[in-house]
């Protein structure tokens, strides 16, 4: 078991995000409390403490429901936004 770092807080395992990227074509957010931005090219999730940035073609938001979001299209990059 690893000790956090001092002056950052580690959340509980429950409420930490889940992010599977499936090939480029689908990602599914465990964790997602709202959209933030959403167009064909990019889409921002804000999940407890940040967000979450997926960029690629023809995205769409196939699910988002109690907490989970699935999207699909052609994926260029997952990443987190500060």
């Amino acid at each position: 078991m690893s000790v956090p770092q001092q002056g950052k807080q580690r959340l509980p395992e429950a409420l930490e995000p889940h992010i599977e990227v499936v090939g480029n074509h689908k990602t599914v957010v465990e964790g997602c409390k709202g959209v933030t931005l959403y167009q064909q090219n990019v889409i921002e999730l804000t999940l407890v403490r940040q967000r979450l940035r997926i960029l690629g073609d023809e995205l769409s938001m196939e699910q988002l429901i109690t907490g989970d979001a699935m999207i699909t299209g052609k994926l260029f990059s997952v990443e987190w936004v500060e």
